[in-house]
């Protein structure tokens, strides 16, 4: 398609008198930080370099075409293969559990997880007794207080004893170096933050019961919830409680000293709020409330993993707090749901709160299947999970937004959800992704949009082929035929979904304007304030800004693409040439088709 056709080719002109030069900074926050693609034990980094490379391109490949602005990396051995990786310019990372990075074990001991069928070297049964809980002061590994068992009572993960400022700031340090190893700003690789999966103040202990976990705190064997002390080992916090809260608070006080104050912090707890007291919940808010400190233990994004779906946005316990909590800063990961009217319904109500659609560390369990990569989940897990996020990076209006429970139908002025079809339009190119589970439903395009190409898609979701075969068009209407097949998995009976990709047209140009500082007549700095504003039915998607009249071509590399948006505006900050005298600031924007 000709690239003049999908540009507003319209000039504004501007007149500044300039006399001296200073400096300003301005910034913009569109919370696009919230979409992330939190799968961080699944396309693992692990295995043959040449493994994990492959796992490592499963995942930024697959972040980079769903919109995806961060990445999460799982704790273990990523270092090596992430810093050799050369396809991760402008993305940001997280780090999940970062406290169990396997450089803090590397060249000391085996790592975290304890395995009675291992000799240990005195030296390194010192080293776990030293810095690990310990429950009794009997012989090594019978002293070590287990928090998690792999299948059998001789194989156990083991927990730091962070009732020590001396192991608090050891393990932050090393998180401090793996980071600053990680980040390569010279192709604006940086770190973002970092999630915790399980975050409880009291900590996460478990005994065999000669089948499965059981949760407990640490009194079980203590008799209170404190660690044992030994040796010549000292406490500077009497609980664990406070031991863990005095990490969290040293960790993110350091990583706002050393990377800067967006860092952010996610937890993933079962529940957000919980006042049971029940072993078995990870929760939150409850325990921290009734901390003096509570203030300091605030994460940026609660993204909840248990099953109940949608209650966390209806608990006034969460949004009546102590601890400031907007439905814009809740979010589900859950990975136990696949039914299709399940996560429908629960994509619909975290659209309609503006809340976040994310995955937990791992795809499946529960009902899911144990997925190993995202080539592997159906289509129709991966764009539901999308469509929240997209409709607020998209800027919609929750008053744009709603769910009929009757109906079962959510929609949106960017997307659709029903029991048929869900399709939505991705915040940055402007296409139209869509899944059809039968093809009893059509999509409806918005008044004024054509569609220019239709593909099919592959396990990435990225365009594998032309499907135009596949449909039938009238109107504004694209109806599925009925000849073509939708997969069902053969193991669960659940339609899987079968995915396109729509490019749209609007047959009409983006139109908008320009300022300089908000219409000032003169400005005695070169650097100034560009206030933009354009508004398009499908979406603008870029601008492009110069000092000369010469329109800018399809491949010129000053345009800055934004989220589609019909409605765009901001200020950003521009560099006049020096000098007294006028001088012309020129924009373009154009749209996604």
């Amino acid at each position: 398609m000709n690239f003049i056709n999908r540009i507003s080719w319209l000039i504004f002109l501007c007149l500044v008198q300039i006399s001296c030069t200073s400096t300003r900074i301005n910034a913009e926050d569109r919370s696009s930080w919230k979409n992330i693609y939190t799968v961080g034990w699944r396309d693992a980094v692990k295995g043959s370099q040449a493994n994990a490379h492959a796992n490592l391109q499963k995942k930024i490949r697959y972040a980079r075409h769903m919109g995806y602005d961060s990445i999460a990396f799982g704790c273990a051995d990523i270092v090596s293969y992430i810093q050799s990786y050369s396809d991760k310019s402008n993305l940001k990372f997280y780090i999940v559990d970062p406290h169990l990075l396997w450089e803090h074990f590397a060249g000391i001991v085996p790592g975290y997880v304890i395995d009675e069928a291992t000799s240990y070297t005195q030296a390194q049964k010192d080293w776990y007794t030293l810095n690990m809980v310990n429950k009794s002061t009997d012989a090594f590994p019978n002293n070590l207080a287990p928090s998690y068992y792999f299948g059998t009572s001789k194989r156990y993960s083991v927990t730091w004893d962070f009732q020590q400022q001396r192991v608090i700031d050891m393990v932050v340090e090393k998180i401090v170096d793996v980071v600053k190893s990680l980040e390569d700003r010279s192709i604006n690789f940086t770190f973002g933050g970092y999630i915790v999966d399980v975050a409880r103040l009291r900590g996460a202990f478990a005994y065999w019961n000669g089948t499965k976990n059981v949760p407990i705190y640490l009194d079980y064997w203590t008799g209170t919830n404190s660690g044992v002390i030994h040796g010549t080992i000292t406490h500077e916090y009497p609980i664990v409680d406070d031991g863990m809260a005095a990490y969290y608070k040293t960790l993110n006080n350091r990583l706002s000293a050393e990377f800067g104050e967006q860092v952010k912090w996610i937890t993933m707890p079962s529940h957000i709020y919980s006042a049971s007291g029940n072993q078995n919940i990870d929760e939150w808010l409850y325990e921290v409330e009734q901390r003096p400190d509570y203030a300091e233990l605030q994460p940026d994004l609660y993204l909840v993993e248990n099953h109940l779906l949608s209650a966390f946005l209806t608990e006034p316990n969460i949004f009546d707090s102590i601890i400031p909590i907007t439905k814009d800063m809740v979010g589900s990961a859950h990975n136990t749901q696949a039914a299709e009217d399940t996560n429908r319904s629960l994509a619909a109500n975290i659209g309609i709160n503006g809340a976040w659609y994310h995955w937990a560390p791992r795809f499946g369990g529960g009902d899911i299947p144990d997925f190993q990569s995202i080539t592997e989940v159906w289509p129709r897990l991966k764009l539901i999970r999308c469509i929240p996020n997209w409709d607020n990076l998209n800027n919609v209006p929750l008053s744009d937004r709603s769910w009929n429970n009757t109906t079962g139908v959510y929609q949106s002025t960017k997307s659709y959800i029903s029991s048929d079809v869900m399709y939505s339009r991705h915040p940055n190119t402007g296409k139209l992704f869509a899944v059809f589970n039968t093809t009893n439903e059509v999509i409806r395009l918005n008044t004024g949009e054509t569609v220019t190409s239709m593909q099919k898609v592959d396990g990435y979701f990225i365009e594998s082929g032309d499907a135009s075969a596949d449909f039938n068009i009238t109107g504004s209407e694209i109806r599925l035929k009925s000849t073509v097949p939708i997969e069902v998995d053969s193991g669960t009976g659940q339609v899987e979904g079968k995915g396109y990709i729509f490019t749209l047209s609007s047959g009409t140009k983006p139109t908008g304007s320009i300022s300089i500082n908000s219409g000032a007549a003169y400005t005695k700095s070169t650097t100034v304030t560009l206030n933009l504003s354009a508004t398009d039915s499908v979406g603008v998607t870029g601008y492009y800004l110069s000092s000369t009249a010469t329109p800018p071509s399809a491949t010129a590399g000053g345009w800055i693409t934004v989220p589609s948006i019909t409605n765009y505006s901001a200020s950003v900050l521009y560099t006049l040439s020096s000098g007294n005298g006028s001088k012309t600031v020129y924009a373009w924007y154009k749209d996604s088709s």
